[in-house]
């Protein structure tokens, strides 16, 4: 009786304490990256099945491979998500339309968080390679316009 106990008590520690397991703020839904200024909106939207990138009025809609969804909600997992907000703005040239207003919202089963505007070219540094890892995914017809 005491080996069961001590092996129902391990599972559990395993399971709780495993890298697999997400807590309801790291189980990543969507992932979006907006970019806005007079007369330029542009957006790349990503979920475990589709990647929408949008520039003005042009869309491009495609399927997200699976090994890019993990990378992502990878480096998703790796911030304090709950403190996105809280994130110090990567400059204010947004304020007076000299760059672009970027913000980041990432929707998880825990709610949906979101970073403050900052400019499109200065991320705060915590965003830095997700923004680039988010870059990648526009298709070449489209790269240069972003």
């Amino acid at each position: 009786m005491m080996d069961l106990t001590h092996l129902l008590i391990s599972l559990v520690l395993m399971t709780g304490l495993s890298p697999v397991a997400c807590t309801q703020e790291t189980d990543v839904r969507s992932i979006q990256l907006t970019e806005r200024t007079r007369g330029t909106y542009r957006s790349i939207h990503v979920t475990p099945a589709h990647t929408v990138v949008v520039v003005n009025e042009d869309t491009s809609r495609t399927t997200t491979p699976t090994q890019t969804w993990q990378a992502l909600t990878k480096q998703v997992q790796g911030l304090p998500v709950k403190k996105l907000a809280e994130f110090s703005s990567g400059g204010t040239r947004h304020q007076v339309d000299a760059a672009l207003q970027s913000q980041l919202v990432v929707e998880t089963a825990g709610g949906t968080f979101s970073s403050p505007s900052f400019d499109h070219n200065r991320p705060p540094s915590e965003l830095t390679g997700l923004q680039k890892a988010l870059y990648a995914l526009v298709p070449a017809g489209m790269k240069d316009r972003f």
